[in-house]
């Protein structure tokens, strides 16, 4: 999959890969294959600067949005598990057991929040030690949390090429 994005991005990197409505007037939020292989290369770099790889899995808890696209790639990229976990294991449950039973089942080294207070309750419910903690639009009351901003603004590097050379069949 990384290698389509690196294909259209080559190819045709203003064409829109992504676009999502967003903000209080729903406008067009638009990400070209261009742009999403330059972020993507970014958070790449982002996870294998921070030992992301095979063995440390990333773990996304909000609903789809650009940068859980983004986020998805880049894990790929760093050869690291994804484990996208339904919104409703963490928004809608009381006691998030289902949720609890997910991180202690792959002891994620990650989790990604499109937005920290909606998802407040369900990282309280965690035992994140260790464990890095991104958001995008609103940080976790009272949490350590890296924003989305600081992994896309990551210069890539060496470890990124690397990295899409190791993918293959095993």
């Amino acid at each position: 999959v990384p290698a389509l994005l690196a294909r259209w991005a080559a190819e045709v990197p203003e064409r829109v890969w992504l676009a999502q409505r967003r903000g209080p007037d729903r406008q067009w939020l638009e990400v070209t294959y261009g742009e999403a292989k330059r972020q993507v290369d970014a958070v790449t770099q982002a996870l294998l600067d921070r030992g992301f790889g095979p063995d440390r899995p990333v773990m996304i808890l909000s609903s789809n949005s650009i940068e859980f696209a983004l986020l998805t790639m880049a894990a790929m990229q760093a050869r690291a598990p994804v484990a996208p976990v339904s919104p409703a294991y963490s928004v809608m449950s009381q006691d998030h057991a289902k949720l609890r039973y997910i991180f202690d089942l792959i002891r994620p080294g990650l989790v990604f929040v499109q937005n920290g207070e909606i998802y407040a309750k369900a990282l309280a419910a965690l035992d994140l030690e260790g464990v890095l903690l991104v958001h995008v639009d609103k940080a976790p009351p009272e949490r350590q949390s890296l924003p989305w901003s600081e992994l896309v603004a990551t210069r890539p590097g060496d470890a990124v090429a690397r990295s899409l050379a190791e993918i293959g069949p095993k």
